[in-house]
């Protein structure tokens, strides 16, 4: 049988919140998707299919946003829009 990556990532996630304790959101490190993620196209793809998983927020490499460093206010607002905060670099 093949697993593939949202699969498996689905499982994982809904294995960790029934052993998580109240009020503990699980996040995801970006680091499975590549090192880093320059394409801030992509990295907004990827924190689609994180929150079709349910994941709550996730970490990424500092040079993912290193080009938003300037000025972040826009790449945020497409971070909420999504329902998928940045937890920490």
């Amino acid at each position: 049988m093949e697993v593939r990556r949202r699969g498996f990532l689905g499982g994982l996630l809904a294995a960790s919140r029934a052993f998580a304790a109240p009020g503990i959101r699980v996040g995801c490190q970006t680091r499975i998707y590549g090192v880093p993620i320059k394409d801030t196209q992509r990295l907004l793809s990827i924190l689609d299919d994180l929150r079709a998983i349910g994941y709550e927020g996730f970490e990424t490499n500092f040079a993912s946003l290193e080009a938003s460093f300037a000025d972040p206010a826009p790449l945020r607002v497409e971070f909420e829009k999504r329902g998928v905060p940045l937890i920490g670099l």
